[in-house]
């Protein structure tokens, strides 16, 4: 549940710029340690009066992560640019001056964003995107659960992840699966080009057997391609070759760091 809370917070200090744009990560992160630190492990089963709570979270993953990115565009513009014409919409609401705020951003400030939004992109977004990816006969959930993953350029994840992973996990033939001794700078290339290699041999092996044409749009790894392509073109209107750069390091960095820690070594025996 403090998901969609960490997510506006890091959302208000990325408009507000300056070192404001820190206050997400700084938030974010205090939130995960002094967590483990002060919060012990709850052993009991819970019992759910209202299931629809837990559920809540999930769905609203994709707008929060939606309007997160847009914001962060946004602030990739140089003076000239007001994406969506957001800067004067805000100035308009409140008596904050937020297009020239905006221009005194520096690198430090951006490294704060970056930062905040790669972790909310990997850690609520792709998270929630891994959970919904598994409702393979929830077409909603699906839909969600790719649109998140887009945002860390994802499109093999919810048909690797499904059809692939979860069979070969924890064996050399699972490209999610980090070796042993392996770094996180050759498992992020390993991972990634292994892992599109096998969805396409997944989805192509599922449209033969529907009889569809492989290279149309009810291939879901062209379409998943596509998604991250509207992320990409939305940063590079808003902030150009500066802007999609933020983007790809964002929705990159974090996840490929987590993905690498999660399974590190793990050998399935038997």
């Amino acid at each position: 549940m403090f998901a969609p809370f960490l997510t506006l917070i890091l959302l208000i200090g990325i408009l507000i710029g300056g070192h404001w744009m820190w206050m997400g990560f700084v938030t974010i992160f205090a939130v995960m340690i002094l967590g483990d630190a002060f919060l012990s492990e709850d052993p009991s089963q819970p019992e759910y009066d209202y299931p629809w709570l837990l559920e809540l979270p999930l769905h609203m993953a994709l707008p929060f992560v939606f309007v997160l990115l847009v914001s962060f565009a946004w602030s990739s513009g140089s003076e000239n640019q007001d994406f969506l014409n957001l800067g004067e919409i805000l100035n308009g609401l409140f008596s904050y001056d937020f297009l020239g705020a905006r221009s005194e951003n520096g690198f430090f400030d951006y490294l704060g964003a970056l930062l905040g939004v790669g972790f909310m992109v990997s850690g609520y977004g792709t998270v929630v995107g891994h959970d919904l990816s598994h409702r393979t006969r929830d077409k909603i959930s699906l839909i969600e659960a790719r649109w998140l993953l887009s945002a860390s350029c994802n499109a093999d994840f919810a048909i690797e992840h499904v059809y692939g992973h979860h069979v070969t996990v924890g064996t050399n033939k699972d490209p999610a699966t980090a070796r042993r001794g392996e770094n996180v700078y050759a498992f992020s290339i390993r991972s990634t080009v292994m892992g599109h290699i096998s969805a396409w041999k997944h989805e192509l092996k599922n449209l033969r057997k529907k009889g569809i044409n492989a290279f149309s749009f009810r291939n879901k790894m062209i379409t998943g391609y596509l998604m991250s392509v509207f992320w990409f073109v939305l940063f590079y209107i808003a902030g150009g070759i500066f802007g999609m750069m933020l983007f790809f390091r964002a929705g990159r960095l974090c996840q490929i760091c987590s993905g690498n820690s999660q399974l590190y070594g793990a050998l399935r025996t038997g």
